[in-house]
């Protein structure tokens, strides 16, 4: 199972949610309008939700995808662990949106969006608290402050970032739902969603993809998953079939921090998660090599959007949200 159709379904998730409760509001479905929604969602949740607990099944990636690359030109290449930011980063993260990023543009489409319906008699759309920043674990945990606190959980804030949310009100009329509707699929949307993520169909997406499957089948990895699975096993933790990234979690918080802890120290004397990301990290770099001028022209488009957006804000008096 590939693990980002499990992130990814995290969003999609989360805008069948927001279709559900916005339902009665809404006349006829709107595409652009659900996915500003579910913009606002996953960049709240940074779809960690779904993808910081425990995975099933063993993740296969593409059987034929990658096969080219060769990591071993790039073995000076590291991953960043960032525990403030609660972040992984490697090599393809500069071709996405960082958060930041992601929190510039969101605001732009919302504002531009409402500025179309204010401009056709719609009032101006209520505003939120902010959205909050969640932590990172899409492979397992490996932030031990958190984890001594929270274990598997992703249920606790890193930060919570002001930002303009300017959302219909329960008060609109159909009509004036349906014209908020149109505007969300007439305003150009600005950057890529999710932040942190490759937009699909997109040269990142492919390779973020081919990097992945390379990275997904590599031997090594394979071992080291190993190493770190017998460690856990000989302090009495397994980890179900069904399971890959972490062991099964307890019910009782207090024996999940007890196993999570337990998980971390095996990953420390095992260096499995280091040297795993790290060998990401080396794919990724040998995909960016491959396609590096096609990367180099998204990254381009991406940061005239950028710009754009900031403009935008800048319009409105808005100041530049960041993380």
């Amino acid at each position: 199972l590939d693990l980002r159709y499990i992130t990814k379904t995290c969003c999609t998730t989360h805008m069948v949610l927001l279709d559900w409760m916005l339902s009665p509001l809404i006349s006829k479905e709107s595409k652009a309008m659900k996915r500003l929604l579910s913009a606002i969602t996953c960049l709240t949740l940074l779809c960690s939700a779904c993808s910081s607990g425990p995975h099933t099944g063993e993740p296969q990636g593409d059987p034929t995808a990658g096969k080219d690359l060769n990591y071993s030109k790039f073995s000076d290449v590291k991953a960043t662990f960032d525990n403030e930011h609660m972040e992984i980063i490697l090599p393809l993260n500069k071709y996405m949106m960082s958060t930041s990023e992601g929190l510039i543009t969101l605001s732009a489409n919302i504002y531009n969006n409402n500025d179309c319906s204010v401009a056709r008699g719609v009032p101006s759309g209520s505003t939120g608290d902010g959205v909050e920043i969640k932590p990172y674990f899409q492979y397992g945990i490996w932030n031990k402050d958190y984890v001594s606190k929270y274990g598997y959980s992703i249920d606790h804030d890193v930060t919570k970032i002001r930002i303009v949310t300017l959302l219909p009100h329960k008060e609109y009329s159909e009509a004036q739902m349906e014209i908020y509707s149109e505007c969300q699929n007439t305003v150009r949307q600005l950057g890529d969603f999710p932040a942190r993520m490759p937009e699909a169909n997109t040269i990142v997406a492919q390779a973020d993809l081919e990097a992945d499957s390379a990275w997904m089948r590599d031997e090594d990895v394979k071992k080291w998953h190993g190493e770190w699975e017998q460690c856990l096993k000989d302090k009495g933790i397994s980890i179900p079939k069904d399971y890959y990234w972490a062991p099964e979690v307890p019910g009782d918080k207090e024996k999940e921090i007890e196993v999570a802890l337990a998980d971390l120290d095996c990953k420390d004397r095992t260096g499995y998660f280091i040297k795993t990301m790290n060998r990401r990290a080396q794919y990724q770099a040998a995909a960016i090599e491959k396609y590096k001028p096609q990367l180099d022209e998204y990254r381009k488009n991406l940061d005239a959007q950028i710009e754009e957006a900031k403009k935008v804000l800048a319009d409105h008096g808005e100041p530049l949200p960041s993380w």
